[in-house]
């Protein structure tokens, strides 16, 4: 059977339709984002920021966001896994060394951007034995500890702090203690219902589930003793950091605490320009930024590279050079 000039245009047109569409789905590119716990500070930052990816990428680069942790969040980018993720520059160079929390060597982590405001330690307590972190193994402190689990940055750094005082996670059960390893969230549950009386985080200020304990129970926030901070600064690259009073209810002082620069990173065998599309997005788009988070309030593309220039992807560094962030 003929078929007429005007039904071979039209059954051309339904052919070129099917054949254009996945042309078009196939051209955008999709990466696991890894972030913190759900009910985290770096679950929020990072949603926000790849939503704003999303938006002006669209067609182009799409960032999925699942959680993850400081620590384990490096080697899964390194490897691959979740290409672009949060954490901190230091856990950058251990990982690089292959050197603690790293049992190997993981070199393909680099920087985007940093600066995205910061994640200081809190340690709060319902209990009246517990107002200095050295009176933990001092009194022999029965708490009943809420903590990240492994592979976190919190728990990472109170092992740090337990290893400074000499006792471990089996003293604490000795002194008649509980130590419970869960997400943010559920930590905050714990401790609003009695189960938990202690909890350590190292979290971006303010935490949303610090802010939920401190509104449901009557805590004090635990100082650090000055020898502490200055082994947890010079060892491990941490900076002082206040939380100002009034951050969380009941918060009538500014806490000292120690901090880290919430960073978001990136494979380092992801292409140069995808990278660069990302970085050109984020610091072209600086109010929408800065409505992410209220730590993200002051962020600027120039804070943006501060501390990491060595550590950039190359994609980056070429933005950052082109606009003179970088000479």
């Amino acid at each position: 059977m003929k078929r007429g000039p005007r039904k071979i245009v039209l059954f051309l047109l339904v052919v070129w339709s099917f054949m254009v569409v996945p042309v078009a789905s196939q051209s955008e590119v999709t990466y696991k984002a890894a972030a913190g716990q759900i009910g985290g500070g770096w679950y929020t930052i990072l949603s926000g920021l790849a939503e704003i990816i999303n938006k002006h990428q669209k067609g182009h680069i799409h960032l999925a966001v699942v959680p993850g942790s400081g620590v384990s969040n490096i080697a899964t980018c390194s490897m691959g896994e979740t290409p672009v993720t949060m954490s901190f520059p230091p856990f950058i160079i251990a990982a690089q060394k292959g050197e603690d929390p790293y049992d190997k060597k993981y070199p393909d982590t680099m920087v985007i951007a940093s600066g995205f405001g910061s994640s200081a330690q809190h340690l709060l307590t319902t209990r009246k034995d517990l107002t200095a972190y050295d009176q933990i193994s001092k009194n022999k402190v029965p708490m009943k500890l809420t903590i990240n689990r492994p592979g976190a940055t919190d728990e990472f750094i109170f092992r740090k702090v337990m290893n400074f005082y000499k006792f471990n996670y089996d003293d604490i059960k000795k002194w008649g203690g509980k130590i419970f390893f869960v997400g943010h969230g559920e930590a905050a549950q714990l401790m609003k219902d009695g189960h938990g009386d202690t909890h350590f985080s190292y979290i971006a200020v303010p935490g949303s589930s610090v802010m939920e304990m401190a509104l449901a129970r009557d805590v004090t926030f635990a100082s650090i003793p000055k020898e502490l901070m200055n082994y947890l600064e010079s060892e491990w690259s941490l900076f002082r950091e206040t939380i100002p009073k009034g951050t969380y209810k009941g918060q009538k002082d500014d806490i000292g605490s120690l901090a880290m620069s919430n960073t978001m990173m990136v494979n380092a065998k992801v292409d140069h320009e995808t990278v660069y599309k990302m970085t050109k997005t984020l610091c072209e788009n600086v109010k929408d930024v800065r409505a992410i988070y209220k730590g993200c309030e002051d962020w600027s593309p120039s804070q943006a590279v501060k501390g990491v220039e060595g550590l950039l992807h190359p994609g980056a560094l070429r933005y950052y050079k082109e606009k003179g962030y970088i000479k």
